[in-house]
């Protein structure tokens, strides 16, 4: 199992990705999981050397396997007219789970769109996965997503290996 995680981390690193400030990144906390009725509310912060972005998330647990989740950063640096990205907006579906006394594997596809806030930004449709291991105390999650865009808005790919 060990040989296959470094595999996976190794095919997932050559995978050639752009990052687009303007929309959420995967680091949205796809993998956690949400009680039906249940909220989760995160904002995170990114430095690159290009730029520094604050993200707010939110989830929302429609049921025990379905879950909403929201995303809209905004750019702090460098400073520009319109800082504020589009709305990312998924929705996850557990398809796969089985629960362990000692852990649990599972598995989710991800589908949504990113709404642009501004005219000049067009939309992009979203479809991913997310992928828990969980064993004892020590958990990897795998999850990845790309994102097709209409007009002028370039394809990109995330992914992020935690």
């Amino acid at each position: 199992m060990h040989n296959n995680i470094k595999a996976l981390i190794l095919i997932c690193g050559c995978l050639g990705v752009i990052n687009n400030a303007y929309s959420m990144g995967v680091r949205s906390f796809v993998a956690l999981p949400v009680e039906k009725g249940g909220a989760v509310a995160r904002f995170t912060f990114e430095h690159t050397k290009k730029s520094d972005t604050l993200t707010s998330s939110a989830a929302y647990g429609i049921s025990a396997s379905q879950t909403l989740l929201f995303g809209l950063p905004y750019r702090l640096s460098p400073k520009i007219n319109k800082p504020q990205g589009d709305l990312s907006v998924l929705y996850r579906q557990i398809t796969y789970q089985e629960d362990t006394k000692l852990g649990t594997d599972r598995l989710a596809l991800l589908g949504g769109a990113v709404i642009p806030t501004e005219k000049e930004r067009k939309p992009a449709t979203q479809l991913g996965f997310v992928f828990t291991h969980l064993k004892g105390r020590n958990e990897i999650d795998i999850d990845s997503l790309y994102q097709w865009g209409a007009g002028n808005r370039s394809d990109s790919g995330r992914y992020d290996i935690w």
